[in-house]
């Protein structure tokens, strides 16, 4: 990314009250020039019909956007025509931005290699902290990405040169595997962050994950937050790896989720990981 850079909005997922985007939006302006694809903002609890969704993504991959962010998660973004979407990412390579639901995207993108970042959205960005808002700001500014800093919570890694992260929402993780899209956790690091969701549905997605997809070959889960959740959320995955994959490595303390800090990260990009003192340290080692 660099300096004057142009944003293009899109709505793949739920609907998007117009006060909050417009204080979202406000934010963004200091640092890009924006196009908005809109959709009629309110379909039911979508941004619009599914064929209006695909479009604001579709029209904005052709245009002269440099990359696209997101305007809000929810839900939608399993039913739009991912198929198109993909083949035109293939003619019209630009990455995209968002979390939440779009982690859907986000995996799209990732199998189709063209570069995606689990990040605000715009609705998000009149409540995050100054650190997450300039955080991503500055990725818009000049591409630089912010370090992530984890607490062990069980069993220990080495110091690496490169290793690669995929965040994501873990129900969002859970609800697409075994489509097309069944996300690859291999030899990753899987930052996951969720909302407003009991313990047993927790346990239940991880279980389905451990069995239907290869989270038990990835070199690590890593807690973000679990806003609205209960506080035995480290025990549940905890029992979880010491059931499925009692090896792989647990961290906590990610700053990435549906509060005020939500640190921008490449899905599926490169970082160094070093141990100093307490804490583990990614940072981002570039493209």
């Amino acid at each position: 990314m660099s300096q004057n850079i142009k944003a293009g909005i899109v709505f793949p997922s739920g609907k998007v009250k117009t006060d909050i985007f417009e204080n979202g939006l406000s934010l963004l302006k200091d640092f890009s020039d924006i196009e908005i694809f809109k959709t009629n903002f309110d379909y039911g609890y979508f941004a619009g019909t599914d064929i209006e969704r695909t479009t604001t993504v579709l029209r904005a991959l052709r245009s002269d956007s440099d990359i696209l962010i997101s305007a809000r998660g929810g839900f939608g973004s399993i039913k739009m025509d991912l198929k198109a979407i993909q083949a035109e990412l293939k003619k019209y390579p630009k990455p995209i931005c968002g979390f939440s639901d779009i982690t859907v995207l986000l995996e799209l993108w990732w199998k189709t290699d063209v570069r995606s970042f689990h990040s605000p959205v715009i609705t998000q960005l009149p409540i995050l902290e100054d650190n997450s808002l300039n955080y991503f700001m500055k990725f818009l500014s000049n591409g630089t990405l912010p370090q992530i800093t984890v607490k062990p919570v069980l069993n220990s890694i080495n110091n690496s040169d490169q290793v690669k992260i995929k965040a994501g929402n873990l129900t969002v993780f859970g609800s697409i595997s075994g489509t097309f899209l069944s996300p690859v956790f291999k030899n990753h690091y899987v930052l996951l962050e969720d909302i407003n969701e009991p313990d047993y549905k927790i346990d239940r997605i991880l279980s389905q994950l451990f069995l239907g997809t290869d989270l038990s070959q990835s070199l690590g889960i890593i807690l973000g937050q679990f806003s609205e959740c209960s506080s035995n959320i480290e025990d549940i995955v905890v029992d979880a790896v010491k059931k499925y994959a009692p090896s792989i490595f647990i961290g906590s303390g990610a700053n990435i989720g549906h509060s005020t800090t939500n640190q921008i990260v490449e899905y599926g990009g490169n970082y160094t990981l070093r141990n100093i003192g307490s804490d583990i340290y990614f940072t981002h080692s570039g493209e």
